[in-house]
């Protein structure tokens, strides 16, 4: 009997701290290095999926990122913020650009699917772009 919770400590169902005691661990997200959707990984992993889409706008193109989108300096896009949720702890903070006309995309799609899902239903293959 007093094998198990040091058994669980192991395994990262419990976790021990110092001054408070032996508690449950949050169950973490493991994502392989891959390009995926965050909301595919959390679905796999059994999490519940929440999110707030909390800005979505028409404006300039950012200058960082006009070269990866292949736009001009000026060109209009749709800009969108994304609060990511697994169960009710915040897990990722989105920001994410879309030169206007590519995609029809509302915020509601992007609670109830995901960004992923909206793009390859529009034949757009999300790629990663190195850093430099």
């Amino acid at each position: 009997m007093r094998a198990a919770p040091k058994q669980f400590v192991d395994e990262g169902l419990l976790t021990y701290r110092r001054g408070i005691g032996t508690v449950i661990s949050t169950k973490p997200v493991r994502r392989a290095v891959a390009l995926t959707s965050l909301y595919d990984d959390l679905m796999e992993s059994g999490r519940e999926r929440i999110t707030r889409v909390s800005n979505t706008e028409v404006t300039l193109c950012p200058p960082e990122v006009t070269e990866p989108l292949g736009v001009g300096a000026y060109a209009p896009v749709l800009r969108f913020d994304r609060l990511r949720l697994a169960g009710f702890i915040p897990c990722a903070l989105m920001h994410n650009v879309v030169p206007v006309g590519l995609l029809e995309i509302e915020a509601e799609d992007l609670v109830r699917t995901g960004f992923y899902d909206p793009l390859g239903k529009s034949g757009i293959a999300p790629r990663s772009q190195p850093r430099g």
